[in-house]
């Protein structure tokens, strides 16, 4: 949202745009393995649909933002993004206990796989 601030300042808007890239960037490895671990899917399965809705996502933003731009103003498609960004961490806290699901999960296969190299096995 602070983007859409900034839209008219190409420099500030170059900054926003670099600064949230290396956020998404930083939690885009925690976010893959949380997908891959919530899953009773085959890992690949599970890793190939979460790539296929991210490519899809990718593909359809551009047109998207596009069209918000020309119809309401340049600030219009970093509300948007927000509102997404609402919208998900809303699901995220919705779905809260699948998410410990995969927690649970990485926790006991930690103490495990602990306690296998603790017998030497």
């Amino acid at each position: 949202m602070t983007a859409g601030l900034v839209v008219h300042s190409p420099t500030a808007l170059v900054v926003m745009v670099v600064v949230g890239g290396l956020i998404i960037g930083m939690i885009n490895t925690v976010l893959t393995e949380c997908v891959m671990e919530a899953s009773d899917l085959p890992r690949a399965v599970a890793s190939s649909a979460y790539s296929g809705v991210r490519f899809i996502g990718g593909a359809i933003a551009p047109p998207i933002a596009a069209s918000l731009a020309a119809t309401f103003s340049q600030t219009a498609p970093f509300l948007f993004g927000a509102f997404g960004v609402l919208v998900a961490a809303v699901l995220v806290i919705t779905f809260a206990r699948l998410l410990n699901r995969a927690d649970r999960r990485f926790t006991e296969g930690a103490e495990v796989e602990a306690e296998a190299i603790t017998l030497g096995e």
